[in-house]
């Protein structure tokens, strides 16, 4: 019986340790969509964009609210910029991982 119970406990260690790396790479993995939203938003000239609600603070960090900016989970899946006076070229979008679809065209 003291055998089983040690390793309930186990688990339930390990359990709480995933729980808990889990949430650090999901808020890492916010971080990195965030950083590479901002990226585009400089290198896209976004100081001249027509719509840019949320984007132009930098300090604002829930982007699922911006402008263009759709979320499934809190996570970017879906960009829609078009008719929104971008300039310039993007570099790589490798941090937005669930970006499914990208409208951009002028």
């Amino acid at each position: 019986m003291k055998t089983i119970n040690a390793v309930i406990v186990l688990l339930l260690i390990m359990c709480s340790n995933l729980r808990s790396m889990l949430a650090i790479d999901y808020d890492y993995e916010r971080m990195l969509e965030f950083q590479e939203l901002r990226k585009l938003y400089n290198e896209t000239h976004g100081t001249n964009w027509i719509f840019d609600e949320g984007w132009k603070n930098p300090d604002n960090v829930d982007y699922c609210y911006w402008d263009g900016v759709i979320c499934n989970s809190k996570l970017v899946v879906s960009l829609d910029l078009a008719d929104n006076n971008l300039e310039g070229n993007i570099s790589s979008m490798k941090n937005l991982l669930h970006l499914n679809t990208m409208f951009l065209e002028n």
